[in-house]
């Protein structure tokens, strides 16, 4: 994904969150609460779908641990606020540091076994 694509679908997720705030505000903190209880009861109880989510999607597998421990400690309106944010800071974090590939050392290995085959 390029860096405009994420600013793009940032600003579709800020516009659907300021047009829905109203609606967000009537919902039961029970309600909210019991939609991150049954998730964790659900991903302990079913094992192989919990260690699916681990194998593939580790980093998200550590949100949903890192939100379900907030919401536990410090409730879940404070819980779930404090994980978007520190979320929303390792994922603008992990997208500002662009990944690096050494291509020398590709040519280094290109040129060794040339040199082995002669």
């Amino acid at each position: 994904m390029s860096q405009f694509a994420g600013c793009v679908s940032g600003f579709v997720v800020l516009a659907c969150i300021i047009a829905l705030v109203d609606f967000l505000r009537i919902i039961p903190i029970s309600l909210i609460s019991s939609f991150v209880l049954f998730s964790a009861i659900n991903l302990a109880f079913e094992l192989e779908e919990g260690l699916f989510f681990y194998k593939y999607f580790k980093k998200d597998f550590y949100y949903f641990i890192a939100t379900v421990v907030c919401c536990l400690i410090f409730g879940v309106a404070d819980g779930l606020i404090l994980v978007i944010f520190v979320t929303l800071v390792l994922i603008i974090k992990r997208s500002t540091r662009p990944t690096w590939h050494l291509i020398a050392a590709d040519v280094d290995k290109e040129i060794k076994s040339k040199l082995e085959e002669i």
